[in-house]
């Protein structure tokens, strides 16, 4: 979320519109794309306002989809580029996913009835050899 201060130094957030069309809502600049073959609900529940500063191991976005059956695509968008962030369905990791380079990244969920959704930023761990001797 951005910010403002007026003249008298009062901080004041910027509010930005809530999107949706028949694909999409969009919320600040981050957009969640769901390809459906059935119609589906998306509640938004929270999202970061500095998805591209997050830290590791931070909760970026958390909502709940729902839909009768069928698989959903999901196509995220306003992610660091080339970064791995993890995607919880019911407080559980269903999968790793690193993003491509244009910011997006994409899951699928073929298990229905309301499921919980968060993605956080993944660790990235390193390995570090070192010489014995």
């Amino acid at each position: 979320m951005q910010r403002r201060i007026d003249k008298s130094g009062t901080l004041h957030p910027t509010i930005f519109p809530i999107i949706v069309d028949s694909i999409s809502i969009g919320f600040n600049i981050t957009d969640i794309y769901v390809f459906s073959p059935n119609s589906s609900t998306i509640t938004l529940v929270y999202i970061t306002n500095t998805i591209d500063g997050a830290t590791n191991e931070e909760k970026i976005l958390d909502f709940y989809a729902t839909t009768t059956l069928g698989q959903v695509t999901f196509n995220i968008d306003d992610f660091e580029s080339t970064t791995r962030y993890q995607v919880r369905r019911g407080g559980s990791p269903k999968n790793n996913t690193t993003s491509d380079s244009s910011g997006y990244i994409t899951f699928n969920n073929s298990i229905w009835s309301e499921q919980h959704f968060e993605v956080y930023r993944y660790r990235n761990h390193k390995e570090y050899y070192f010489e014995v001797g």
